[in-house]
Parts: C-alpha cells; sequence; structure tokens
C-alpha cells in the first residue's frame, strides 16, 4: 500500500515547519517512524524528528473551507482563580448569557477540597472590570439534596421564553456518580431546585430555549464507565404533557 507523505522538519524551537514541494494530507500526529511509514511506503524526503516526547504534526497545507466562527480573545483568560474574592483552587466551564447591558458568568469554582459550586460574575462589556460575588452564589446542599454531595459543576443557562425565566442545566456530583439537575432564576441571586432529570453517569446538558410540539427538550451526554456507548450526545423529551412536569424526571412545575 502506498500513502503520500509531507516531509517536515523541526524547527529550532522544537516547532514544526512544512517543506513546500507536497500536496494535500490529512492532519496525522507522529512520534517516531511509524508516523510517517506505512507498508513498503517512504517519504519522499528524509525527515528530522525533534526530540524525544515532543509531538511531530503533518498538516495540510490546503486552505480551510470553512468559515472560522469563533475567535480566541487575546485577553485571555479572562478570569482566574486569582481573581476571586475568596480561596479557590481554580475557576472554568461558566454558564454565560446576556441579562440587560451585562455579561453574565456563572461559573464553576473548584474549591481546595475538589469540591464544586457556582459563582457569579458580571460585566459591562464582557472582558473587563469583572464583579465577583463575595460568596459562592449557588452552593452545593446535601442534606436535603445527596446527589449534590461531591458538589455542582458546569452549569449550562438558558431563557425559555414562554416561562420568562433562566434555566439552569447543572452537573450534580456525588458517591453515585454525575447526573444532570436542573434549577430556575429570573436574577441570579434567587436560585430554585427543580431536582434531578436524569439518572447518574450522565452529564453536560442543556436546555432548548422553547418546546418542540409542547414538550421541552433537553441535550446531554450519558457517560457510563467501560461503556463503548458513553459519551454519545442525546436529546430526550422533558415534558408528558403541556404545563406538567414529572416531580424527577422534568424541568419545572
Amino acid at each position: 500500500m502506498y500513502v503520500e507523505t509531507t516531509p517536515v522538519k523541526a524547527t529550532a524551537r522544537g516547532g514544526i515547519g512544512t517543506a513546500p514541494e507536497q500536496g494535500h494530507h490529512v492532519d496525522v500526529a507522529a512520534t517516531g517512524l511509524e508516523g510517517i511509514l506505512v507498508g513498503d511506503s517512504r517519504p519522499h524526503e528524509a525527515v528530522v524528528f525533534p526530540s524525544e516526547g515532543v509531538e511531530l504534526r503533518r498538516e495540510s497545507r490546503r486552505p480551510s473551507v470553512y468559515a472560522e466562527l469563533f475567535q480566541r480573545h487575546a485577553a485571555n483568560p479572562m478570569l482566574t482563580a486569582l481573581d476571586w474574592p475568596y480561596a479557590a483552587h481554580t475557576v472554568f466551564n461558566a454558564g454565560a448569557c446576556q441579562m440587560g447591558k451585562e455579561t453574565v458568568l456563572l461559573v464553576r469554582v473548584e474549591d481546595r477540597r475538589g469540591h464544586s459550586h457556582l459563582t457569579l460574575a458580571r460585566s459591562y462589556d464582557g472582558l473587563s472590570n469583572w464583579h465577583v460575588d463575595p460568596k459562592p452564589s449557588f452552593a452545593p446542599d446535601p442534606s436535603n439534596h445527596p446527589e449534590e454531595a461531591w458538589g455542582l459543576e458546569d452549569p449550562r443557562v438558558t431563557w425559555v421564553e414562554d416561562r420568562e425565566e433562566w434555566i439552569i442545566a447543572y452537573t450534580a456530583y456525588s458517591h453515585n456518580g454525575p447526573l444532570v439537575s436542573l434549577a430556575r432564576t429570573k436574577d441570579f441571586v434567587n436560585f430554585t431546585r427543580l431536582g434531578p432529570v436524569t439518572p447518574p453517569q450522565d452529564k453536560d446538558a442543556a436546555i432548548f430555549p422553547r418546546r418542540f410540539g409542547g414538550r421541552y427538550a433537553m441535550i446531554h451526554r450519558p457517560v457510563s464507565p467501560g461503556s463503548s456507548q458513553g459519551n454519545r450526545i442525546k436529546i430526550g423529551n422533558l415534558a408528558r404533557e403541556d404545563n406538567v412536569m414529572e416531580n424527577t424526571l422534568a424541568v419545572v412545575s
């Protein structure tokens, strides 16, 4: 079998430069000779490998035919644990929305035990002058919600039009594993829990902003340990009838 390869060279800084001769190739990561030798094929030119442990990558020189939808801001990261008004190990995975003239982030904050809670940060331009709540805005309540014993994680925030309120899908974590829970708020000051909507080993959910055929829907990711069926994105219905939600399986009452 013959596979055409593109010769690449390591730069002085350990980066990779591509020689100017060859044609189109798929992105391939290579860390040794097995990355460029396939059967009896060999590259047209010798390859200079970087030092051990440095990844070698061949990239297509064909211009991208896809529009770039997002660009990372040059000032990233916008917020770190150093910006927090109280002790935190790290801050990440925020749910973001626009509320009035403010950009609002509901930030996952991991404490020094490794347990997470959610704290609000606000900015008028979404880039600077962030105002962070002085204490957790939405903290775990394991006494009343044992599924939150190990914390709250990864919020996704959706304005649900027919309810005129924000629905927050978040991961509740305990010894049973992660599951998807929901809460609602109108102001990000007062939160009302709606409870779990999936069994454990599920996470990364978001509610759609409107109904489909009279029913609410949610996108989520089951992550059963050791299962080949894990890490698939699924869409599930949450309401059985108009304005009726099951106590432990639905979005709102």
